[in-house]
């Protein structure tokens, strides 16, 4: 939702960084299916399902991290200008109230 105060400003970064985090997941899931779907055959479908899950796991830890990070950066950007402005400023601060989740 804090994109959107400037979105045009801020986008660029967080899509170039879920690029790469997308990637890295499509390299790491080929490798463990491979991985996974030999022990299914080999009859192991309880360590192929721990393979996939530690990666389930560990890919769900880099999307918090990355959302925490993207989210104090552009906290940083908008407190640096003085908090939130423009058209959607009004509409966030009343969001933000609503919701009970702090943008700034």
């Amino acid at each position: 939702m804090l994109i959107s105060a400037e979105y045009n400003a801020f986008s660029g970064s967080v899509q170039a960084e879920i690029r790469s985090l997308e990637q890295r997941f499509d390299t790491e899931a080929a490798a463990n299916e491979s991985i996974a779907s030999g022990l299914i055959a080999e009859g192991h479908r309880d360590q192929a399902f721990v393979i996939l899950n530690n990666q389930m796991d560990r890919h769900t830890m880099l999307i918090q991290e990355l959302v925490e990070r993207q989210t104090a950066a552009i906290q940083g950007k908008l407190l640096a200008r003085g908090g939130l402005c423009g058209p959607r400023a009004d509409f966030l601060r009343e969001y933000s109230q609503r919701v009970e989740i702090p943008l700034l």
